[in-house]
């Protein structure tokens, strides 16, 4: 059975000390947390790996700073909404 989280955290490279820095003061005071390049293993596929860790967190948290033109919460895509329903 695969591992469950209280919280996925999607970031961007450049935001990957924030990231950790969050992560590491949530898991002190007992809240588990999915981030990639602490939580997949080295020979692991990501993608696969990146969606079962969206389906199986209670919550999700995106941190990035970057501003992107028209879009005040910074930039959308890639892997919005990926693993988040659930089959039928």
């Amino acid at each position: 059975m695969a591992a469950s989280y209280d919280l996925f955290i999607s970031y961007t490279q450049k935001d990957g000390e924030i990231a950790a820095s969050l992560a590491t003061q949530l898991h002190d005071v007992g809240v588990t947390c999915f981030m990639a390049d602490r939580s997949i293993l080295a020979a692991a596929e990501w993608e696969p790996t990146l969606r079962e860790a969206l389906r199986s967190s209670k919550k999700r948290s995106v941190i990035n700073d970057a501003p992107v033109e028209g879009k005040p919460m910074g930039r959308r895509g890639g892997w919005g909404g990926v693993g988040t329903s659930k089959a039928k």
